[in-house]
């Protein structure tokens, strides 16, 4: 595994060009995505909502009835959205409900600052007033019930009052008169109920949080940047990978064992661009010919043998090899004739 991750890092310093060249790329790529992209702000603003009822003292008491999910329905509907294409509605609007509470989040966004805030305060004061108008037709209609129920109670005084008339006293005229009276009781509390509702002021809730100047939420620099300098990055990498994979040249001496399926008898570490020459005996080039040396001689056994040592590239590669070899092999107090047969 080591050998493998040494392989990859020595890949990549060699094709560095390729992967910087596509992370630049890349990161080219995301910074125009991110010039022509258009510029988005969004505002907020929160409205706390109240359960529209008349009796204050139940609506301290118990806990509100009022569904967040349902408001907010409510708030990104048509009904509230008066000068706004519904079908640009969702793209603009963002309701959220704040958890154990009576508080809707309400955001807008819009391409520019001052626009943002204002979308955002007139959709909030949008679905209040919208609130109003609903307790009002609630109202008006229990107004309605209780008008009527009221008018039947009055056509039973009237008619109760022309029997007592003609009723001489008895006891059925006193039964008669208690229940005058109980109806006038109940005529009365439905009157005060009519004027309680005709004169209720309907308090839907308020704006606890009204919006400010937006702020930009889109395009999101580190987001095009990054992205494109990481998707340039893979790229890169792969198209190093590609083109290292296609080069067919050798480069270590493992490429020799993957590539041709043969054994390594030496690789001698040469630093600098310099031709290699005669090495000392106890350097580390010269003990590596002195192991090809004893592992030779353990090969080729007793009596005289003809070592070819050729070259597969121009240059001086083959005769310093030639020659070290040969001097490996007389410090072995062998009898050795180097012969240069380069033409």
């Amino acid at each position: 595994a080591s050998s493998d991750l040494t392989q990859y890092g020595e890949l990549l310093r060699r094709r560095w060009w390729v992967v910087v060249t596509f992370s630049v790329l890349g990161l080219a790529i995301g910074g125009a995505l991110l010039m022509t992209q258009p510029k988005v702000y969004t505002s907020s603003a929160q409205i706390l909502i109240k359960e529209p009822t008349t009796d204050l003292s139940q609506q301290t008491a118990k806990k509100s009835a009022v569904n967040l999910d349902t408001e907010a329905a409510v708030l990104k509907s048509q009904q509230v959205a008066i000068d706004e294409d519904p079908a640009r509605l969702p793209r603009r609007i963002e309701v959220s409900a704040i958890p154990s509470s009576s508080v809707l989040g309400v955001s807008y966004s819009a391409g520019s600052p001052g626009a943002a805030q204002r979308g955002a305060h007139m959709y909030a004061q949008a679905y209040l007033n919208n609130r109003v108008e609903q307790i009002q037709a609630a109202n008006a209609k229990q107004i309605t019930v209780v008008r009527n129920q009221f008018a039947t109670l009055d056509r039973q005084q009237k008619a109760m009052v022309k029997q007592l008339i003609l009723m001489s006293p008895s006891r059925d005229k006193l039964q008669k008169q208690a229940e005058l009276s109980r109806i006038q009781d109940q005529m009365q509390r439905f009157s005060e109920k009519i004027v309680e509702l005709d004169g209720n002021a309907a308090d839907p809730g308020m704006i606890i949080s009204d919006a400010r100047p937006g702020r930009q939420t889109a395009p999101i620099m580190p987001l095009y940047l990054g992205g494109g300098l990481m998707i340039g990055l893979l790229f890169g990498i792969i198209i190093a990978l590609w083109r290292d994979r296609a080069d067919r040249r050798i480069r270590r001496a493992e490429d020799i064992e993957r590539l041709l399926n043969l054994p390594v008898l030496l690789n001698v570490p040469v630093k600098g661009r310099h031709p290699m020459g005669l090495l000392p005996a106890r350097s580390q080039g010269g003990q590596a010919f002195h192991e090809l040396a004893h592992s030779l001689n353990a090969t080729l056994g007793h009596g005289n043998h003809v070592v070819l040592v050729a070259g597969v590239t121009p240059g001086l590669g083959a005769g310093a090899i030639c020659a070290n070899l040969a001097a490996a092999l007389a410090r072995t107090d062998d009898d050795v004739v180097l012969v240069c047969a380069n033409l």
